[in-house]
């Protein structure tokens, strides 16, 4: 049986995790919404955009095709 100390660590546990998930997915909407304004409108020339989003947009467009 558990005490209440291992309930209290574990929940911890779980709400880093889904604050970190949380985290994750609003950086990749940002990313994706960033590549989309940066590289198709040519606000910065998407081609010398050089950071994360230049890596995952070619990731995220081969999923959704």
């Amino acid at each position: 049986m558990r005490t209440q100390r291992e309930d209290s660590t574990w929940q911890i546990i779980l709400v880093a995790l889904g604050v970190m998930e949380v985290v994750v997915e609003v950086v990749m909407v940002f990313l994706t919404l960033h590549e989309c304004l940066v590289g198709v409108g040519g606000y910065g020339g998407g081609e010398t955009d050089i950071g994360p989003s230049r890596f995952v947009a070619p990731v995220l467009q081969g999923l959704s095709n």
